[in-house]
């Protein structure tokens, strides 16, 4: 299983990206954040 923390500043691109990552089996999106600090912060 790969675990797969998204960063994007863009919600319309996370949403696209999560829509496509959950369609490929053995990916997971476990977390999100929309800059930097916040997937800093997330780790």
């Amino acid at each position: 299983m790969i675990n797969i923390l998204m960063v994007d500043d863009h919600l319309i691109v996370r949403e696209g990206i999560k829509r496509i990552i959950n369609d490929i089996p053995d990916m997971n999106i476990i977390s999100e954040a929309s800059n930097g600090n916040e997937a800093m912060a997330l780790i």
